[in-house]
């Protein structure tokens, strides 16, 4: 198994969906060149899977009655806007976050 980091876009919209390898680890949300960023680690050998992005801007509510982890958070326009990135968990991965 040989694991390697890889990135993905992501961008300012609610909610958002990237097709990752299985059991790939979420690392870290930047900005590169004016480009929000997911950096995460994988084995691209395994097969791919959805994984559901939301983010939330600074001030605004986070649903009651879903399961998230959080990400990261990155700063567009020197600053004036801000985002919190956050994992949809499926049932499964949020009962085990309390384990």
């Amino acid at each position: 198994m040989m694991r390697t980091i890889h990135k993905v876009p992501l961008y300012v919209k609610d909610e958002q969906t990237h097709t990752l390898p299985k059991g790939a680890k979420l690392l870290a949300v930047q900005v590169q060149r004016e480009q929000p960023c997911l950096w995460f680690e994988c084995d691209t050998n395994k097969s791919m899977v959805p994984r559901v992005i939301k983010t939330f801007g600074t001030g605004k509510e986070l649903p009651k009655n879903e399961a998230l982890r959080y990400i990261g958070t990155y700063q567009l326009q020197d600053g004036a806007l801000v985002y919190h990135v956050y994992e949809e968990l499926s049932a499964i991965d949020a009962l085990a976050e309390l384990i």
